[in-house]
């Protein structure tokens, strides 16, 4: 299995904590709906060693058009996520976290 979906992460979790599978659906919405009010109120959040997210503010650029180089085109400003893995999570994935 290349990827986990969200339903087979519900499964795997409501097994792991012995709940029913709705329980940790409801779990899992809450803690996603949660994240999702932080980073539409612009705030980065940090779960160390597991990951962390910030929202960069990107400015107004000006590129060339790539198919016509005479115009020029406006990107305007926006909102960016980064997201960074931490320690735990690069360990799980079978790296070292120094390379």
């Amino acid at each position: 299995m290349d990827k986990v979906t969200k339903t087979d992460f519900i499964k795997i979790m409501a097994t792991r904590n012995q709940t029913t599978q709705k329980q940790a659906e409801t779990e899992l919405d809450n803690v996603l709906g949660t994240l999702l009010d932080v980073t539409y109120d612009g705030i980065g959040v940090k779960f160390v060693g597991y990951f962390s997210t910030d929202v960069k503010k990107v400015p107004d650029r000006d590129f060339f058009n790539p198919q016509d180089r005479t115009k020029k085109v406006t990107i305007p400003a926006h909102n960016k996520i980064v997201i960074k893995p931490g320690a735990k999570l690069v360990e799980a994935a079978g790296e070292s976290y120094y390379n």
